[in-house]
């Protein structure tokens, strides 16, 4: 499903009714119908509802959505929050109809603050028509006061669009934002309400057709989706019979040192239950005795070490020989950032001829000299979390966490890479300025090894023969859907790793049925 920004959602209205001659009103019944009819789903007894309008098109919104509650049957009052005058356009007539047909309108100012709280307390249903996509910045007083009453009214929310006070574009609170229990938004899903604290602020997101021609949004030049079972379904194919486990790829997974044994494993277990062929797990020879005694189905060899139990440079030959009978590269979990291992990064970014998953220490090593991603011979993945992405680009995590998609982008376009950036809602970059964001996982995946695993995953589709691409996002949605299953057997709290490989296969298997 593609995702919108509030201008372009702007310009998708205003095509459909310049270039269609799809009226305004059109477009605003539908909409409201389309709220009423989410309404009606949740079967509350049809009583008394308070509708909160602003003065702009949400509220116009929040007129017809009052008229077609009346018509229903509902006591409706409404709530016209700021100055009548300010009403214009398709709003200003559906107010109008309103006021013909004797609904309570109660033009708020200030001193009627308590009585909202009063008309809010008795309803049964609260609905917020106020601010919609346009708003930008810090609320006013007034209306901070308004959504405060709204959410301390302890009343079912249906929020119309989006949820006042959320940023449509950033999905980031200023001070106060409406708590809605459902939110109803038109034709596409606003960024705002995907990302950041969007998915908490509208409760159940519902997106419903308010007829914007098809032809309009596949011609808007949308970049951004949002990565849906279908999606996945896809991509991914059924099993042949005639098949053997050369098929399906050997990913060959650079990984582990000294006292960091079980991130490699992680990576390499995952990659099995992923459906790779053949997994070889390289690491340094002093550790490989540990490592065997732990991954029963995947290979090990033994990386020259000096018995420092670390990465060193003398081992390329042997990893550039395992390459040449390999159909992914998997290199980081565990790896630390000591001189060779650094070294050893670098040299297989520039020569690798199979596309590379670079995770975790891999990540730290590439740090410190981004500039080789520009002699590449292969497709990278790289799949930062926060802070590894901050010391790629020399910044706080803090400030990736303020704009995780324009960083992921710019990252992915300079140096012609897929970046994944791990983190709630994880988003996936690529080069062409095309994003993914991934809609499965939860908190209790926020535990160690957790990325590991998606490495592992996201290299074994490559293997399999997956575009980069396809690899990228079918990995991110798989690994967030397996981490769901676990949580919904055994709950969020002390959920571990292991609990989201066991259940990676019957995830895949529930998503291509077999």
């Amino acid at each position: 499903m593609k995702i919108c920004s509030s201008s372009q959602m702007r310009k998708l209205d205003e095509t459909s009714i310049k270039d269609y001659g799809i009226p305004g009103v059109v477009l605003m019944e539908n909409a409201a119908a389309a709220t009423v009819r989410e309404i009606e789903a949740l079967k509350l007894e049809r009583s008394a509802a308070a509708v909160f309008c602003g003065t702009g098109n949400n509220g116009g919104d929040g007129f017809v959505i009052a008229r077609l509650l009346h018509n229903r049957g509902w006591q409706v009052e409404v709530l016209l929050c700021g100055d009548e005058a300010k009403v214009k356009g398709d709003a200003l007539i559906n107010l109008e109809i309103i006021q013909k047909l004797e609904l309570p309108v109660y033009k708020l100012a200030e001193p009627e603050l308590p009585s909202a709280a009063a008309i809010a307390g008795k309803s049964a249903l609260l609905v917020d028509a106020l601010l919609g996509t346009g708003f930008r910045g810090a609320l006013s007083d007034f209306y901070r006061k308004i959504i405060g009453i709204m959410n301390l009214a302890g009343k079912p929310v249906v929020s119309v669009d989006i949820p006042s006070g959320l940023d449509s574009d950033t999905g980031f609170i200023d001070s106060e934002c409406v708590r809605a229990d459902v939110t109803v938004t038109f034709q596409l899903p606003k960024l705002g309400l995907v990302i950041n604290d969007g998915p908490e602020a509208c409760g159940k997101l519902v997106t419903t057709d308010i007829s914007i021609p098809a032809k309009a949004i596949a011609e808007a030049g949308l970049q951004i989706n949002l990565t849906e079972p279908d999606i996945i379904k896809g991509i991914l194919k059924k099993r042949r019979c005639n098949t053997h486990k050369g098929t399906y790829g050997r990913v060959l997974a650079v990984a582990c040192s000294k006292g960091m044994a079980g991130s490699g494993i992680l990576s390499a277990e995952a990659a099995l239950r992923s459906g790779a062929g053949t997994v070889v797990l390289a690491v340094p020879e002093s550790v490989q005795n540990a490592v065997s005694a732990h991954v029963l189905e995947v290979m090990t060899k033994g990386l020259a070490d000096n018995e420092t139990g670390i990465l060193q440079e003398a081992c390329l030959a042997q990893i550039k020989e395992s390459l040449k009978e390999s159909d992914s590269l998997l290199i980081g979990p565990g790896l630390t950032t000591a001189e060779g291992t650094v070294k050893v990064v670098s040299e297989l970014v520039r020569s690798s001829e199979v596309s590379l998953v670079i995770d975790a220490d891999g990540l730290n090593a590439l740090a410190q000299d981004m500039s080789v991603l520009k002699n590449k011979k292969a497709e990278i993945i790289i799949t930062p979390h926060p802070g590894e992405m901050a010391r790629l680009l020399g910044c706080s995590a803090a400030v990736v966490q303020r704009d995780r998609l324009e960083l992921a982008g710019k990252l992915a376009c300079q140096y012609g890479i897929i970046v994944v950036l791990k983190g709630f809602r994880t988003v996936i970059a690529l080069p062409d300025g095309t994003f993914y964001i991934n809609p499965t996982g939860n908190p209790g995946m926020a535990t160690a090894g957790s990325g590991d695993v998606l490495a592992g995953i996201i290299a074994a589709f490559v293997a399999q023969g997956y575009k980069a691409k396809e690899a990228a996002v079918c990995g991110v949605y798989i690994h967030g859907a397996a981490g769901d299953a676990a949580a919904e057997k055994n709950g969020e709290y002390g959920l571990t790793a292991g609990d989201i490989i066991k259940n990676v296969p019957h995830t895949i298997r529930n998503i291509i049925g077999n």
